[in-house]
């Protein structure tokens, strides 16, 4: 192999008035990929990251000069090396922590026009990109990762894919609804992952459901099949029926829910699938983020959900989580 052509450039806009010599590659097959997020702040380059995950970022150089990777160095956030930045897939729209003390209960800010959280910690707490969650896609992803490290990926098409995910989750009344063309496209879970029989994602199969509220409580997302310990939905909770047995993400057990309500004492994050009936304080949660009247449950990790128009697949397998896959 014939050896890389180096070469030595600087730019006096990459860390304000100070210039960078460093080394690149040749645009050859041979230069990396960017990984993972590029920075909010533009030509201001890695800089502004010191503080933040800077190696979690990469930034555009100056005069059409490509990307180049941050990296940590002391107590600065520099740049290290030119890289390839990959033709965006996947991006982040919801992060769902069940520890991290703020309420994603079923009246959390999953219908409101807000963002929620930074980006700096967008996959370690509760995180919604209000500008992803207006923009159209064909594909949702549910990624679970411990430590930004995935564990656990499951894919839908979206059977409205002229809407939004904030438009979806708006929909309160009736609510209810379908969100998938039918069970997951594309799926990965890691062998022997925690909770593998009872996380009310993965263990669980079917069509995506969006809204699903019943009598005084809702999960704003569940599956068709194993959501509920006695079915298939629609049919194993009806619209009138009080039994607190439908587990998934966002959920609430005493509040009007078809306004999109929740309450002080019921609402929760995340809880358990079951196998048979529970009420109230006896159904498992998921984490330490609940109303006064629930109990703290294992924790899984995060629930990273994405939207994509290009692929089907995602990147779980060995890999560690970005705002942008």
């Amino acid at each position: 192999m014939a050896a890389r052509v180096l070469k030595c450039l600087s730019w006096t806009a990459l860390l304000g008035t100070r210039t960078l010599a460093m080394k690149i590659q040749s645009q050859t097959d041979e230069t990396p990929f960017c990984k993972g997020t590029e920075s909010p702040h533009g030509h201001t380059s890695c800089d502004d990251l010191s503080h933040n995950d800077c190696e979690g970022h990469f930034t555009k150089l100056d005069k059409g000069a490509g990307y180049g990777q941050c990296f940590k160095s002391g107590d600065n956030c520099l740049v290290k090396e030119v890289c390839k930045k990959k033709k965006t897939v996947w991006t982040l729209a919801l992060n769902v922590n069940p520890s991290d003390g703020h309420n994603f209960g079923y009246g959390g800010p999953w219908a409101e026009d807000t963002a929620v959280g930074t980006e700096a910690e967008a996959l370690d707490k509760d995180f919604k990109d209000k500008d992803v969650m207006k923009t159209k896609a064909k594909y949702l992803a549910i990624a679970r990762h411990m430590d930004k490290k995935c564990e656990a990926v499951r894919v839908w098409e979206l059977a409205e894919p002229e809407k939004s995910l904030l438009e979806l989750f708006q929909e309160h009344d009736p609510g209810r609804r379908a969100a998938s063309t039918g069970g997951p496209v594309f799926e990965y879970m890691k062998p022997g992952m925690s909770g593998s029989d009872t996380d009310p994602i993965f263990a669980t199969k079917g069509r995506l459901m969006v809204n699903w509220w019943y009598s005084n409580n809702g999960a704003r997302i569940a599956l068709e099949d194993g959501s509920h310990y006695n079915g298939v939905l629609p049919k194993a909770s009806p619209k009138n029926r009080n039994d607190d047995d439908v587990h998934g993400l966002g959920n609430e057990f005493g509040a009007s829910t078809s306004a999109g309500k929740g309450s002080g004492a019921w609402w929760h994050d995340a809880a358990q699938k079951m196998t048979g009936d529970c009420h109230g304080g006896t159904c498992k949660m998921l984490g330490k983020d609940h109303g006064t009247n629930l109990k703290d449950g294992d924790y899984y990790g995060n629930y990273a959900i994405y939207l994509s128009s290009d692929s089907s697949n995602f990147p779980c397998e060995g890999a560690s989580m970005y705002s942008i896959m």
